[in-house]
């Protein structure tokens, strides 16, 4: 009890003296030009102070050594470099490798002194996977400094879910600086919230990415335990930051853009996409970042019943990542080079490749579903070569039989019937030509039991990701304004004018149906539009869509 008064007092201490650092640094910054200016990649509109890195660092510093002093001490001056890196680089923007340099000093600090993740039994391994986790976890935080308040409230959230592990592992030393962080980044929060006066910068964000993932090593905890829970739980514990770079990373690679150069496509801005105000976005963003922490909590108190909560977290995220990957708002090229014409008309678009590669995983999934069910949560011995010779051929057959079908049509946005049959009839096909080729493989055919079970989950798997991505659409997109339209045309100039009413609302129409002369194009969809045949009861269609307004 006495060493929880005592990190409270560091922490109010702390969250005083960064909040009047902040309440000065917002005059002299402004006095002295210490400015960021308004990018198109950025939120604010008017040139706002960028120095809250520096105000929290003196916060911190004064309490470390009035309260805190000699604990850790390497960390302390290795976390202090990194923020005044990141301050040289707001007032004279380094180079990417003058930078990664300066990160890789830091870190190699910490590395010498003894930090290092003790998750394998090859010390090779050990300090390149450190090395790749603080450099990681620093630079995630700095990519999701984008939104006003972002970034220091996750710091917040993850100083505390932390030092409530700390304690209840007796990590007096962790416990203390956990709270001295926390304190420093609440008093900022106090002025960096929306309408934030003060940025943090990369000196705030950089230190709060490396203290943070320093500290998670340091602690005594990850190395009792084993691989799984040692890479688990930290990385369950940075969850939104990981999540935020991943898919951020992984879009910008996918479009031919270089990950480094910024824009206005994370995460927040994706959200924001769908009408949500910034403050929602931000603590929706929170919720993610307490439920991460939450559950590495757990994992660390009972790892072996909190997996199954971290793996359907897990799913949970993925899913959420492919709806704002897929998102409408955030246009990506529709253009190929000469070359790749055919693979073009067989996937039209990134967000068809996208789709696809997540219906060849359910495959995947799927399939060591039906095994472990066959096989009583054992694969080993035959079952495990079975299962590790067959994975290739399923995933793949259902990737072509999801091609054939055009899976990759079905809306997110509305999930009817018909689209339960289309899914049906791709489960079916996948199944029966994945065994085909597993038979002409020379492997050993499935049980009747597999092959039913594996058609039935995948179903239940197809299904159950649209159906997730229906209810976020319901959840978090804004009910759709103007009069509910119907577009004229299923061809190129009736999808770009969907396309428009869809990301332009002042135009008071909303697109709910697209009507064609075409009979092979009944009830199919463009871009999540179901289009109907206009040549038998046509009025009855517009009745049953309540249509208000026809567009050419």
């Amino acid at each position: 009890m006495r060493l929880l008064f005592f990190a409270a007092a560091l922490a109010t201490g702390t969250a005083l003296v960064s909040g009047a650092l902040a309440a000065l640094l917002i005059r002299l910054s402004r006095r002295f030009h210490l400015n960021a200016r308004p990018r198109a990649d950025r939120w604010h509109h008017h040139s706002t102070p960028n120095t809250g890195g520096m105000a929290i660092l003196g916060g911190c510093a004064i309490v470390y050594a009035a309260g805190a002093w000699g604990r850790s001490p390497v960390i302390a001056m290795a976390a202090a470099g990194m923020a005044l890196l990141g301050f040289l680089d707001d007032r004279v923007e380094l180079t990417p490798l003058v930078k990664l340099s300066g990160q890789c000093v830091a870190i190699m600090a910490v590395l010498s002194h003894g930090v290092v993740l003790r998750a394998t039994a090859s010390e090779a391994a050990n300090l390149a996977l450190t090395f790749l986790w603080i450099a990681g976890i620093t630079n995630a935080f700095n990519l999701i400094d984008n939104v006003d308040g972002l970034c220091s409230g996750v710091t917040v959230i993850i100083c505390a879910f932390r030092f409530w592990s700390a304690l209840e592992h007796g990590d007096t030393e962790g416990a203390l600086l956990l709270a001295i962080l926390a304190g420093g980044f609440l008093g900022f929060l106090f002025f960096n919230y929306k309408p934030a006066k003060i940025f943090l910068g990369d000196g705030g964000s950089l230190f709060a990415g490396f203290t943070l993932s320093t500290l998670a090593i340091a602690a005594p905890v990850p190395q009792t335990r084993v691989f799984l829970s040692a890479i688990f739980c930290p990385a369950l514990t940075f969850l939104y930051p990981i999540f935020d770079t991943v898919l951020v990373s992984t879009l910008r690679r996918a479009a031919g853009r270089p990950i480094s150069v910024g824009g206005r496509d994370h995460s927040s801005h994706r959200l924001a996409s769908l009408g949500l105000s910034e403050q929602k976005v931000v603590w929706l963003l929170w919720a993610l970042t307490a439920a991460g922490s939450a559950a590495g909590l757990l994992t660390y108190a009972m790892p072996l019943e909190a997996l199954a909560a971290g793996a359907i977290l897990a799913v949970g995220v993925t899913v959420f990542g492919v709806f704002l990957g897929t998102l409408p708002s955030f246009a990506l090229p529709q253009t190929a080079p000469a070359q790749a014409t055919s693979i073009r008309r067989l996937i039209p678009t990134l967000r068809a490749g996208i789709i696809l590669i997540v219906e060849a995983l359910l495959a995947g999934v799927a399939l060591l579903a039906a095994f472990l069910v066959r096989w009583d949560g054992s694969l080993l011995g035959p079952p495990l070569r079975q299962f590790l010779l067959s994975l290739p051929a399923v995933m793949g057959c259902q990737a072509l039989s999801c091609l054939g079908f055009r899976t990759f049509n079905l809306g997110w946005r509305w999930f009817g019937a018909r689209d339960l049959l289309t899914l049906g009839e791709s489960s079916v096909l996948g199944a029966a030509l994945a065994m085909l080729a597993v038979a002409a493989s020379g492997v050993r055919s499935y049980s009747g039991v597999v092959i039913l079970l594996y058609v039935f989950l995948l179903f239940c798997f197809g299904v159950g990701l649209r159906v997730s991505m229906s209810l976020l659409w319901q959840t978090l997109a804004p009910a759709p304004a103007g009069r509910r339209a119907a577009v004229l045309g299923a061809d190129p100039s009736g999808e770009l004018l969907v396309t428009v009413l869809q990301r332009h609302s002042g135009m008071d129409a909303c697109p709910v149906l697209i009507l064609d002369t075409d009979w092979a194009s009944d009830h199919t969809r463009i871009d999540g539009i179901p289009v109907r045949y206009a040549g038998r009861n046509l009025a009855g269609i517009l009745r049953q869509y309540k249509v208000e307004i026809l567009m050419l």
